[in-house]
């Protein structure tokens, strides 16, 4: 990775090693910190609670490196853990602290933006065509293994996808930027459910639209907050699309692509396109936000 930037985006999924340099000097301080994860969902200071330290043998620019590594490939931590000359249950360890830190830090990095900063880097092709956009939604799936508790099996089979998933609400703004990744939701909850009570909502504010594809049947939902929805139109029981629909349709699905390309984005972490283990279940969502922001540092997929 230190010949060239090439590597580095092989290696971590970062364009660059400057971004990777500047990543880790952000987090490198507080890094230092951390004690391992203990299973209840927390990394903390040295100082605030007592646990188990984090291998220090291994370099912090390492165990960042070691983490991305393992999203970008999706590799097994056994694999990883042999490559760092530890043993398997401390890298596990270690893996799912950096997995919780990361996605605490990205978070606090990557704010929803306000109205104001919207507007400021609106493109172009939005501010002629949808000059009130402040995000574009879609839903992700991510296959899983199959749960053993028959009710387990049923909240997280998708009708969609024919298996079970874990399914995800995605929102980036007008210039690309990823704002908004909900918690995981089995595969069986519906647009409408997960925009609904995913948080989004409240995040909104009178006057703005959202752009998202004619399956989120939200248009009620968003309503009662003044918030505009902005979907291709249904054929309805017309055999035949009217032009002007015709036209309304190209208009949305030109813009709201960006929504995809940014999935595609993260899609290269192979951690969201391999079957999801129920092992690393309670770390699910903090996983997808961190792939998803990490994506951030590229460049902007809308110029």
């Amino acid at each position: 990775m230190k010949k060239s930037d090439e590597q580095c985006r092989f290696w971590t999924g970062l364009p660059s090693r400057s971004v990777f340099s500047c990543v880790l000097s952000h987090l490198e301080l507080k890094a230092a910190t951390l004690t391992a994860w203990r299973g209840d969902g927390t990394c903390t200071p040295k100082d605030s609670k007592p646990g188990p330290r984090l291998a220090r043998d291994v370099s912090t620019a390492d165990q960042f490196f070691a983490t991305l590594v393992r999203l970008r490939h999706g590799i097994c931590g056994a694999f990883v853990a042999f490559m760092l000359d530890m043993p398997e249950s401390t890298f596990s360890r270690m893996y799912s602290t950096w997995i919780l830190f990361l996605s605490r830090e990205l978070t606090a990095l990557f704010p929803w933006p306000s109205r104001q900063l919207v507007d400021k880097y609106m493109p172009k092709s939005f501010k002629l065509k949808f000059p009130d956009t402040r995000v574009i939604i879609d839903c992700l799936e991510i296959q899983m293994e199959r749960p053993t508790s028959l009710l387990n099996q049923s909240i997280t089979y998708s009708s969609y996808k024919s298996r079970n998933t874990m399914k995800v609400l995605v929102g980036v703004s007008p210039a690309g930027l990823v704002t908004f990744v909900s918690d995981v939701w089995g595969g069986r909850v519906s647009d409408q459910l997960i925009t609904q009570e995913s948080g989004l909502v409240d995040l909104l504010e009178k006057g703005d639209s959202v752009m998202a594809d004619k399956g989120f049947d939200i248009e009620v939902l968003l309503a009662k907050i003044g918030v505009r929805l902005n979907i291709p139109p249904k054929l309805g029981s017309n055999k035949q699309m009217a032009p002007s629909n015709v036209e309304k349709t190209r208009r949305i699905a030109e813009l709201r692509i960006h929504v995809e390309r940014a999935i595609g984005r993260a899609r290269c972490y192979r951690v969201l396109n391999a079957v999801f283990p129920l092992s690393m279940s309670s770390l699910s969502s903090h996983i997808v936000r961190v792939c998803f922001l990490l994506t951030n540092f590229d460049s902007p997929l809308v110029q």
